[in-house]
């Protein structure tokens, strides 16, 4: 897998992923999307632990983005970026950076 050119998206909004999945085609980028972070970990064995990752903020079920990545963080992973419509004024230390709903460079 090429690491550089992939990235997880984790987001609970169906239209988020449409618009992800169509801008990482249109770069030349490997999108995988998660609509949940359980449905990740069944995952996460399949990815290089410095793989990029954008994490929502308003998960379903009332589950906070920026604690649901705390928990990525446990099973070795540390690329994680908050991609919220929600901006925070701090960020816990496991994230790296706020990126907004946009698909990243």
């Amino acid at each position: 897998m090429n690491i550089e050119k992939s990235l997880i998206l984790i987001d609970d909004d169906i239209l988020v992923h449409k618009t992800w999945k169509m801008m990482a085609e249109k770069k030349g980028q490997i999108l995988f999307s998660y609509f949940d972070v359980e449905s990740f970990m069944n995952d996460l064995y399949c990815y290089d632990k410095d793989i990029r990752i954008f994490i929502d903020s308003n998960l379903k079920n009332g589950k906070k983005g920026e604690r649901e990545a705390e928990r990525i963080t446990k099973v070795g992973f540390f690329n994680i970026h908050l991609a919220s419509g929600e901006i925070l004024d701090k960020l816990p230390p496991w994230i790296l950076s706020q990126n907004g709903k946009c698909f990243p460079d």
